[in-house]
């Protein structure tokens, strides 16, 4: 969890959007680095938002929920087999 908040502070975001993220979707902050750095790679290249942009951190929330679909039962631990069995 610690590296992925240091991901998010090295990165640009301020305390103040990293504690919105973080009450908005905790989720992100307990995913392996590996997955949240694909996640931001998606938004600057697919979404073509910037770091800079305030709009990034609305991509990265996004990106989690179509990533994670959970309505569908499938999840990012699983990496998209269906949860139940």
């Amino acid at each position: 969890m610690a590296s992925n908040i240091l991901f998010f502070l090295n990165h640009g975001c301020s305390s103040l959007d990293l504690e919105k993220l973080i009450l908005r979707n905790p989720i992100i902050f307990v995913q392996k680095l590996e997955w949240l750095e694909d996640i931001v790679q998606r938004v600057e290249k697919e979404f073509c938002i910037c770091r800079d942009s305030r709009m990034f951190y609305y991509g990265v929330e996004m990106s989690l929920w179509v990533v994670i679909q959970p309505w569908s039962g499938y999840s990012v631990a699983s990496k998209g087999q269906s949860s139940r069995g």
